[in-house]
């Protein structure tokens, strides 16, 4: 039976149902609201983790440059309200359409494969089945029950070797209810060993010049005081508030490495990566030789 041609509409669908999965990735502090202003910084955060050729093709498509030195520093000035085409087609629950340059920048920020929209159409005109579980377009799963066994843990493998090894040399019948109920007590175990090891507090705090973990209902007084908690997130625990000194490292290779904030008319506060000052909530900019010899040589 003949397969349907794969067309833009599938990367568009493709694209729509991975931007509701990775909204609750590691990156959800940027894709959840997808404002603007924190797409623009999460296409820093991407460029500064270094992209592939492919990639940063089409970041200089999107941003109209041939050049890689400067690409970074378009990125940042870049201005901000023209990813408003993109907050909206990621936020919409229609079927809406935006242009190529668009979709191909968001594929990045939601690392969906294959990208850009040529490579994805020239999978040989065939349509890969859709995931029912979650909507997203992968390949044609005809050789299921073989990838499942290569998927399958050699630890579990193993287990079921023993288990029939035992079952042979046993005498007796070993009722299946005890099996069922070791079996469950022993993933409960795992369960709760895995997640005594990975737990964390459920907030962050700003506390001098990190964030930490804490409890999001701790009480002062007897009043839960949620106003300088925010939702946990991994991200945030590499923020780092600097203080300068004379062997302070401002840049690498003619690219700014530190952040800054204006704090009163006659202080900057320093950071160790872009996005918004954790208590003030402004946007930090990257630092210049300008703001370098106003503020900190003084």
């Amino acid at each position: 039976m003949p397969m349907s041609n794969i067309t833009s509409e599938d990367y568009i669908k493709g694209i729509k149902a991975k931007y509701e999965v990775e909204k609750k990735g590691i990156y959800t502090d940027f894709l959840l609201e997808a404002s603007p202003a924190l797409l623009r910084d999460l296409c820093l955060i991407l460029y500064d983790n270094g992209l592939t050729k492919n990639d940063e093709t089409i970041f200089k498509i999107y941003f109209k440059t041939n050049s890689s030195e400067e690409l970074r520093n378009i990125i940042y000035n870049y201005h901000i309200p023209r990813f408003k085409a993109i907050q909206n087609f990621l936020k919409s629950t229609e079927e809406n359409k935006t242009s190529k340059q668009n979709l191909n920048l968001i594929a990045v920020l939601l690392d969906f494969e294959p990208r850009p929209l040529a490579r994805f159409l020239e999978r040989n005109g065939q349509l890969p089945e859709e995931d029912k579980t979650q909507g997203i377009i992968t390949s044609n799963p005809s050789n299921e029950k073989e990838l499942q066994k290569k998927e399958t843990p050699q630890s579990l493998v193993s287990l079921q070797n023993n288990l029939l090894i035992q079952n042979h040399e046993t005498r007796f019948r070993v009722n299946k209810k005890v099996i069922i109920i070791g079996l469950l007590t022993l993933c409960i175990i795992i369960f709760l060993f895995a997640y005594n090891l990975t737990a964390h507090k459920d907030c962050l705090e700003w506390k001098n010049d990190r964030y930490v973990e804490v409890d999001c209902k701790t009480e002062t007084n007897g009043f839960v005081n949620l106003d300088s908690k925010i939702p946990y997130s991994e991200n945030l625990l590499q923020i780092r508030k600097i203080i300068p000194t004379d062997t302070t490292t401002y840049f690498k290779n003619g690219k700014a490495i530190i952040w800054y904030c204006k704090n009163g008319k006659e202080n900057i506060e320093l950071f160790n990566t872009p996005g918004h000052h954790p208590v003030n909530g402004k946007p930090l900019h990257c630092i210049t030789e300008y703001m370098i010899n106003k503020y900190l040589k003084k």
